[in-house]
């Protein structure tokens, strides 16, 4: 009869454990606190020992503290287990045990992450030490501001279009032309978003202001800095093209213009001659000669002779005073003079001589008796002819009376 083989003794089962992890809610805002409660129950006899509860957070801006969320201030270094040390058996009212953590959050990012969960402990069986494990995931949404969008733009695109938003809108209040104009949002979105990749590009070779141009999270400051950097770039921006608008209006030779105003303007234009002589010819053979003029594509301006006198009942200026006003006028640097007559009590300029008007193959007459002559570039005759007075007694633009 064949002898029996004798069976040697069973391996141990595992101890059972119910190990469960609950989150209070499963998104997760910017500097946020997520409540989390870890229930653990020994469902075996065995008393179990080393019991250590680790955890993985894939993201630097996630930790996981031991605690109650309202009670800590969360801002030390985030551990990466917390030890139980030992769990009764089942026999023992104690054998249900649970344990508060709070989940923070420095920032946001737009995505889904899995928390990983594990669950080392270790028992006796036959004289024998045993060890286990249990994992546990949890997934988490980080959305900024608990939200998905806003103002209907995708949070993940957040970064890329405020700054450059911001801007446009700077941009609307200054009234600067070439901007994107419409007040709907859809109509600046793409300009937006080139505009914010420009305005961020610009900000990141400068070390300190590298976490702003970090689009991969967001979070209020960030997002607080690039809306103020895209503001401030459309102030500047307007502001630097409302300053060259002004400039360039102040140059420009308008109709519209009093006389004194045009007549500094076509002095700019005209400068280092002392005694300029303007020739205005019309296609109908008449002919206009006076001080300075210049064309425009539209225009053709023309002004008579002016001088400085002093305004009655006022005391005359120092003969200081007077020498250097009339050494800026000997020197052509007309200008200059009206801009120290203008800061001078007791002076004023005034008319010295009109207009010269000549009809074909007639003398010259000042019969129209005008100051300023402003003609459409239609009725002019070709460019002006702006020359050098060398005659005797010829008269300046501008003399002291």
């Amino acid at each position: 009869m064949a002898a029996q083989q004798k069976a040697g003794p069973a391996e141990p089962a595992t101890v059972p454990v119910h190990f469960v992890i609950s989150l209070s809610r499963q998104t997760i805002s910017e500097e946020d606190r997520v409540p989390v409660r870890v229930f653990l129950s020994n469902e075996s006899n065995n008393t179990l020992t080393n019991v250590t509860l680790s955890w993985s957070i894939p993201s630097d801006f996630l930790a996981l503290y031991p605690g109650d969320c309202d009670k800590q201030s969360y801002r030390s270094h985030a551990p990466a287990s917390f030890s139980w040390t030992t769990i009764p058996g089942n026999e023992d009212a104690q054998s249900t045990q649970n344990k508060d953590f709070c989940l923070v959050s420095s920032t946001a990012n737009e995505d889904t992450f899995n928390l990983g969960f594990a669950l080392e402990y270790e028992w006796t069986e036959n004289n024998r030490p045993r060890h286990s494990m249990v994992t546990v995931e949890k997934p988490i949404k980080s959305a900024f501001l608990g939200s998905d969008t806003l103002a209907g733009i995708p949070l993940s695109l957040a970064s890329f279009v405020v700054p450059g938003l911001l801007f446009w809108m700077v941009l609307d209040w200054w009234s600067t032309p070439w901007r994107v104009q419409g007040n709907v949002l859809g109509d600046k979105m793409i300009y937006s978003v080139l505009l914010s990749f420009l305005l961020i590009a610009i900000i990141s070779p400068v070390h300190w202001l590298q976490p702003y141009a970090d689009t991969s999270g967001l979070s209020m400051g960030k997002l607080e800095f690039l809306a103020l950097f895209g503001a401030v770039a459309g102030l500047v921006t307007g502001g630097g093209d409302r300053a060259v608008r002004w400039h360039l209006t102040r140059r420009s030779l308008r109709p519209t213009d009093q006389d004194l105003v045009l007549f500094e303007k076509l002095l700019r234009l005209n400068p280092g001659r002392r005694k300029p002589s303007t020739i205005v010819r019309m296609s109908n053979g008449v002919q206009y000669r006076g001080s300075v003029g210049a064309q425009t594509s539209t225009q053709t301006f023309l002004m008579g002779w002016y001088q400085i006198t002093r305004v009655p009942g006022q005391p005359d200026i120092s003969p200081a005073l007077r020498a250097k006003i009339a050494g800026m006028i000997g020197r052509g640097e007309y200008y200059s003079a009206l801009r120290a007559v203008r800061k001078t009590t007791g002076l004023q300029v005034t008319q010295r001589d009109f207009i010269y008007r000549r009809t074909a193959g007639g003398p010259e007459t000042q019969e129209d008796i005008i100051m300023r002559l402003i003609k459409a570039a239609a009725e002019v005759d070709g460019p002006i002819d702006i020359t050098e007075a060398l005659a005797e007694g010829a008269h300046r633009s501008l003399e002291m009376s």
